[in-house]
């Protein structure tokens, strides 16, 4: 179905999930999605689990091919215990998928040198700038797009050099009056992230800990996708939209420091930067749904 003219206002219902991968499959809970009559379904972020093994590719611990990375998203819509619930997702249902770390490793950055940590290096080797120039990341990246029903849009001349003429997944799509969905890509210009804590940190670690979350220009989605969904945010509210929902893989809200570098709370800066503007231009009923916390959590965002 097609998106409503913005003049129309008539509600919105979707779905979302977090983690699709082949050895969760077959999904049962989705059997009921296509009697929901949804606008649309968000796939927010690891549709594969590409670094683990999974029933078609029992003896790859981590996808490195074509192939590979193929053998993955198929996997998740092949039909097992004699049903295929994310199949009939996709054909009854309007699909917004964007990608996360588990598509290609866990927890990598974008917007990094490849040789910037010897982990790095192994994974990505040392050809490119940035972790988004390496071959592997374009394999992973052109099957996560070859699986999913998104159009090809890229950045232009962004005056950033991790940005620039890349592939864009950032999409805002406004469902007429009543709300409009921005969907994030929070993997392929992040900066690297902190250092974990121990798990039994010092009041000191803690501390400095906090320090380095806002250190000032740290990014994790890069300055033009930040810039881009502020005029949106901006434009939405002048526009008269009720609703924002801000889909964001990795969680906006604080969560404590375990895995804290992963997510937005390791970018604390930038958090700010966000959550300030919309407070300050008065943007009204922003929602952000995230993925990964393995969990339901309902809250308030508060900012420093």
């Amino acid at each position: 179905r097609t998106v409503p003219p913005l003049e129309v206002q008539r509600g919105l219902r979707f779905g979302v999930s977090g983690t699709v991968q082949g050895e969760l499959a077959p999904y049962p809970s989705l059997i009921n999605v296509p009697e929901r009559n949804l606008d649309f379904f968000i796939q927010l972020g690891d549709t594969i689990s590409a670094d683990t093994v999974s029933p078609d590719l029992p003896r790859v611990s981590q996808a490195i091919t074509e192939v590979d990375f193929n053998t993955k998203y198929n996997e998740t819509v092949s039909q097992r215990a004699g049903i295929n619930p994310l199949a009939n997702l996709g054909s009854s249902t309007p699909i917004y998928a964007v990608w996360d770390d588990q598509n290609l490793i866990n927890n990598f950055a974008g917007g990094v040198a490849p040789t910037s940590r010897l982990l790095t290096q192994a994974i990505f080797g040392t050809e490119g700038e940035f972790v988004n120039d390496t071959p592997l990341f374009e394999t992973a990246l052109n099957s996560f797009i070859e699986s999913k029903p998104l159009r090809n849009l890229f950045y232009g001349e962004t005056g950033d050099s991790r940005t620039a003429n890349q592939q864009k997944l950032y999409r805002a799509i406004p469902y007429g009056k009543d709300a409009a969905a921005f969907i994030l890509d929070v993997r392929s210009f992040r900066d690297e992230s902190l250092f974990p804590l121990p798990d039994v940190p010092t009041e000191g670690q803690i501390n400095q800990f906090i320090a380095q979350t806002f250190t000032p220009d740290r990014t994790l989605l890069g300055e033009a996708q930040l810039e881009e969904l502020k005029n949106d945010l901006l434009g939405s509210e002048a526009a008269g939209i009720t609703w924002k929902f801000v889909f964001s893989p990795v969680p906006m809200q604080n969560l404590g420091f375990f895995e804290a570098e992963d997510r937005w709370e390791g970018y604390a800066d930038e958090r700010n930067e966000l959550l300030r503007f919309i407070d300050e231009n008065n943007i009204n009923n922003v929602v952000f749904v995230s993925g990964q916390a393995n969990g339901t959590i309902v809250n308030n965002l508060t900012y420093q």
